[in-house]
């Protein structure tokens, strides 16, 4: 048996890249991995070896476009359905399982499929009412740091670090987050992420007028390490509105760090933050909103913490090591219940 990884790969290192990468490299721990990456491979290439494959080569699937996505299946489903049941789909993002409602037949070679791996127990739901039942939940996992310390408290006499970790535009809630700055001058904000161009003179004329705002520029994922970038900080926010959020990396990240979410209702942020547990869950689409929110956490310390150490233990579900073995089964040719 040959299992191929079909997907992208770093660099550059977003999401979807890096997801592949660390299932691959966890992977090749129990088994031996062929890599077929889309940046370095012609998808004819691809195509061809999947329809030529041995009746007991595995193809483990990972893609980040979704249309590619779809056609890729959708053509296997028409030329040589049976390899559908040798693949293994790594679901990338929130989109999924509203795909698979639309597209009737792109549900039907899903469910053809030995499994089709999604990030919330939420998307798995979706799928099952696309009648989609191999589905089973994968998190959006991340290996477990080696040097980070773990829950960090600060005293009532140190100013609270809030810090937002995503790209800079309206759709991640990067307005709320300088409106929030604003309304709240004795919290320091760190900013970091690409700004949209869209969003560029604006970001600059307001984030340059907040003296409790510091913008850190676009994090460099391979030489440092997120995670304990994220340490230092005692909480995170992140007022998303973009329709699509699956499970954000950074909010698997900061649970490491120690360091609890403040977290639109939106998507699936309330399954990956508990309100009052891990995090904060806020319903209201506005700076207010938010700000009565952080300054709350400012006032109450013994609170913080207690969130700190819940977002800490709530990471235990999203290590590699965790995670693979739903991964492995699978592989192993294991059913999906």
């Amino acid at each position: 048996m040959t299992v191929y990884y079909l997907g992208q790969f770093p660099p550059p290192y977003g999401g979807v890249t890096v997801k592949n990468a660390l299932l691959r490299e966890e992977l090749s721990k129990h088994i031996a991995i062929e890599v077929l990456s889309f940046r370095e491979t012609s998808l004819v290439h691809i195509l061809r070896t999947v329809l030529l494959s041995r009746a007991e080569d595995v193809f483990v699937v990972g893609f980040g476009n979704k249309d590619l996505r779809r056609r890729f299946i959708k053509v296997l489903g028409t030329v040589r359905p049976g390899v559908l049941g040798r693949m293994i789909l790594i679901g990338m993002g929130g989109r999924l399982g509203r795909e698979l409602e639309e597209d009737a037949f792109y549900a039907r070679c899903c469910a053809r499929m030995r499994a089709v791996c999604l990030e919330t127990e939420g998307m798995v739901s979706a799928a099952h009412r696309a009648e989609v039942h191999n589905a089973v939940v994968l998190p959006n996992c991340r290996p477990r740091p080696e040097s980070c310390s773990g829950v960090v408290s600060r005293g009532r006499s140190e100013p609270l670090r809030a810090v937002f970790f995503s790209r800079i535009g309206v759709e991640k809630g990067a307005d709320i987050v300088l409106e929030v700055a604003r309304l709240v001058p004795e919290v320091e904000f760190s900013l970091y992420g690409s700004v949209d161009e869209a969003y560029a003179e604006s970001f600059k004329v307001q984030a340059g007028s907040l003296s409790n705002l510091c913008y850190r520029g676009v994090f460099d994922s391979a030489a440092g390490d997120a995670i304990c970038e994220l340490a230092q900080y005692d909480v995170h926010l992140f007022p998303s509105r973009w329709p699509y959020e699956g499970v954000p990396g950074v909010l698997v990240e900061t649970k490491m760090a120690a360091v609890p979410s403040i977290v639109s209702d939106a998507c699936y942020n309330a399954e990956i933050v508990v309100d009052g547990l891990s995090g904060i869950l806020v319903s209201e689409d506005c700076a207010e909103a938010w700000a009565r929110e952080l300054r709350a956490l400012d006032d109450d310390r013994p609170k913080l913490d207690r969130l700190k150490h819940g977002a800490y233990e709530s990471a235990e579900e999203y290590y590699t090591d965790a995670c693979i073995g739903v991964l492995l089964e699978v592989l192993n040719g294991g059913s999906v219940s």
